[in-house]
């Protein structure tokens, strides 16, 4: 009795200490491998008590330590590579953020250079015009109109989306991928900022990946539709695609040659999808590929 209790208040303090983070980070089919786990361990243990006697009683505790030493410390592992890859989205998407806000202050500066020129800029099409010299003024009033441009873009009231599909649009039109974004969110979605962050990226290098395969540059696009509303969130992406889909067990693999990495990126988005109770659909022809998701928030009470 004197050594059970501090062992199992140690098994109790271990639990209360890392299970409300697992929860979240770890996903369902996770948390059934660890139940598997732990449940091999108990059969084990029952079985020794079972076929000890009194005289090899000696070999149960030794036995039962084993068993738990070795459930926690595969639960720990678990929850620790859990960690570590938040941790790698955390920073990631941090990045995204950065580059974001870092286009967004270029493009104020340029705005702000351009407007304390404007009256030289006016000068110049004025004499333009009164010289009658129309094209020089429409191709100055041009060249005016792409210092305005700025790639940085608001698309809805979300920073975490606007700097993913901010990034991910410039590096799709850099390789001549035609983009159709429709982003509809009324409110934010109610997925973590981390989740969100891993979901658009996968999702979106997939597209561009698969785009880049194609040699015609005009049969590269790539359309994404995005909506929330009433905490129902929906998000659908589709793209071009020569590359052939290689399906194993219900799970899609890329053509990438190092077979280690193939199908990583739709392997995390079905675990966030599964992770927040969501459907995931796939489809594909010979020339498109689409992914298409629905979560449903949970509602106030």
């Amino acid at each position: 009795m004197f050594f059970r209790i501090p062992i199992w208040y140690a098994v109790y303090y271990f639990i209360k200490i890392y299970v409300p983070h697992a929860v979240h980070d770890l996903s369902r089919r996770m948390w059934i491998l660890i139940d598997i786990i732990s449940l091999s361990s108990f059969i084990g243990i029952i079985t020794v008590i079972y076929k000890s006697t009194s005289f090899t009683s000696y070999a149960v505790y030794p036995a039962c330590i084993a068993s738990l030493i070795t459930n926690m410390g595969c639960f720990y592992l678990c929850t620790y590579l859990a960690k570590t890859m938040r941790i790698e989205m955390e920073l990631k998407t941090y990045q995204y953020q950065q580059a974001y806000y870092k286009e967004i202050e270029s493009g104020q500066q340029t705005i702000r250079s351009l407007r304390h020129d404007m009256k030289n800029h006016l000068n110049i099409i004025r004499t333009f015009l009164q010289n009658k010299d129309y094209e020089d003024a429409d191709q100055y009033l041009n060249e005016l109109d792409r210092e305005f441009i700025t790639s940085a873009k608001v698309y809805c009231k979300s920073s975490t989306v606007n700097a993913v599909v901010s990034a991910k649009e410039q590096i799709a039109r850099d390789n001549n991928i035609h983009c159709n974004l429709l982003i509809d969110l009324e409110e934010t979605p109610q997925i973590d900022n981390i989740d969100l962050c891993s979901l658009l990226a996968n999702t979106l290098d997939n597209a561009i990946e698969a785009c880049c395969k194609i040699p015609d540059y005009s049969m590269r696009f790539l359309t994404l539709k995005a909506r929330c509303k009433n905490n129902y969130f929906s998000y659908e992406i589709e793209n071009s695609k020569v590359n052939a889909v290689i399906e194993e067990s219900g799970h899609y693999k890329t053509s990438k040659n190092d077979t280690s990495l193939h199908g990583i990126g739709l392997g995390s988005v079905e675990r966030i999808v599964e992770k927040y109770g969501g459907d995931m659909k796939i489809d594909y022809t010979d020339r498109t590929f689409t992914v298409t998701i629905f979560i449903q928030g949970k509602q106030d009470r």
